[in-house]
């Protein structure tokens, strides 16, 4: 059963010791997160340094309190087994545990000063020492400053009266409670190694206390956020931020404080007037309404879902006739088509092999056309040549022979019909041999497609005669 107690005690302890006073004095009087301020450690000091004396002293005895009063109810749940002592100092031992290493903010707390005073302070046997020791380490404050130094000479003496007190009174289980009791000084100096660290190359945080006590009772708090007396250094090597202080900046007046105070209490009224506006306020309804309401609209909701399945199935059943039928029509499209392609294929090269004949006997045609066209209208110029040579000839032989009735021009005529039958003749010699001097196809054309027979040379001199007045007499008499 004690042992029972004992984790019960324990477990119990370390839950409240995680409750964090200073964060939540920071946050309500403040609206800021401690642990983003000053040194960011969510303890007495920082508190204290950031925001005030006041607010400092509040989380003292907050966290004081927290650490005590668990402390006295474990000893009087352990007194009537004889533990009682030991059962204090465990459960102010868990308070510490859970204020330096709170498992609700990962395991990242406070360094546990204070909770370590108020285990003893809450002790029959040294409260009194223990109010003795925090009015002689705030009088050294006033002194001192450097915090640390004054922290450590608090707990180091109520340790060591602690052991003093217990072996000379000869207590029971007296090797359990001197380990408990200096449990609190080892914890300290590890929580403060890094204090130890910064005092020894004198870069430790300090604090002008008298300062923030002269605030205090003057009433002058115009200087509770930003300080000009205090700058913020971050040491590369260190895990805080390391506080020197400067020449004190200047007071405000009281008139300042209170024109700030009154506008930013104005800003929080507006912001939570906008908040109101904003959220719609719902009218108070019994239970039954509600729950008959949430019936309705269940009900609506599955109609509305069952509805729209029954609506997607016929739309699904839509889409398949119609797809099929346009699948159909498709395949009946491309049918016709490869059918025409193929007429037109079969037209096509029908038409092309007889517009190339065609094509070629219109060419065949053209080119003998041209050709006879070409023969033709030599023979023409020829003949007309010769016409107008016989015209020329038999106008001077008229002549000749109206000057002349005698023989003798009879037979200068007949000279002269002589020598135009050998010019004839030559000209017609001239014609053949410019005939066989033309091309083979186009005599063979000639041959071929003239319907006109060629004249002999006899017809060509009758015809030649015929024009020619040459043997008709004066009187129209033949020769």
């Amino acid at each position: 059963m004690v042992a029972l107690k004992f984790i019960f005690i324990i477990f119990c302890c370390y839950l409240v010791g995680n409750v964090s006073f200073a964060k939540i004095i920071s946050s309500s009087m403040h609206h800021k997160d401690i642990t983003k301020e000053g040194s960011g450690n969510p303890g007495v000091m920082n508190v204290l340094r950031t925001h005030g004396l006041k607010e400092g002293l509040i989380v003292l005895l907050c966290d004081a309190v927290k650490a005590g009063l668990p402390a006295l109810l474990s000893y009087f749940i352990l007194k009537s087994d004889g533990i009682a002592d030991v059962g204090y100092f465990v459960a102010g031992l868990s308070v510490v545990l859970g204020h330096n290493f709170p498992m609700v903010f990962n395991f990242k707390g406070g360094k546990g000063v204070a909770c370590t005073f108020g285990t003893f302070l809450f002790n029959p046997h040294f409260w009194w020492v223990s109010m003795i020791v925090f009015v002689v380490g705030f009088l050294l404050f006033l002194l001192i400053e450097y915090p640390f130094i004054i922290s450590f000479f608090a707990i180091t003496t109520l340790v060591v009266y602690a052991t003093i007190f217990f072996t000379l009174n000869k207590y029971a289980n007296l090797v359990a409670l001197l380990i408990f009791v200096w449990l609190f000084f080892v914890l300290t100096i590890v929580m403060h190694r890094n204090n130890i660290v910064r005092l020894v190359q004198g870069k430790e945080n300090k604090i002008n206390f008298r300062a923030k006590v002269k605030k205090f009772f003057t009433g002058k708090k115009g200087i509770e956020i930003i300080e000009e007396d205090e700058v913020n250094i971050r040491d590369p090597k260190a895990e805080e931020i390391v506080i020197y202080d400067l020449p004190r900046a200047k007071v405000k007046t009281k008139e300042e404080i209170k024109e700030e105070e009154r506008r930013k209490k104005e800003l929080r009224l507006k912001n939570k007037r906008k908040k109101k506006e904003t959220i719609i306020k719902e009218p108070i309804k019994s239970a039954s309404e509600k729950i008959h309401k949430e019936k309705f609209v269940k009900k609506e909701d599955v109609q509305k879902e069952s509805s729209l399945k029954e609506n997607l199935e016929d739309n699904v059943t839509i889409q398949e006739t119609e797809v099929k039928e346009d699948l159909e029509q498709e395949e009946i499209k491309e049918n016709s088509v490869q059918e025409n392609v193929q007429e037109e294929q079969t037209e096509n090269v029908s038409n092309v092999t007889e517009e190339t004949i065609e094509q070629k006997d219109e060419i065949v045609k053209q080119e003998v056309e041209n050709i006879e066209n070409e023969s033709e209208n030599v023979v023409q110029d020829q003949e007309e040549k010769l016409e107008v040579e016989n015209q020329e000839d038999s106008s001077e032989i008229e002549t000749e022979i109206k000057e002349n009735d005698s023989e003798e021009k009879q037979e200068s005529l007949e000279n002269l019909v002589n020598n135009e039958e050998e010019k004839v003749e030559k000209t017609v010699n001239q014609e053949e041999s410019l005939f066989e001097e033309l091309p083979n196809e186009t005599k063979e054309s000639k041959e071929i497609k003239s319907s006109k027979p060629s004249r002999t040379k006899k017809e060509r001199k009758l015809k030649f005669y015929q024009q020619t007045s040459i043997f008709e007499n004066r009187d129209d008499e033949e020769v």
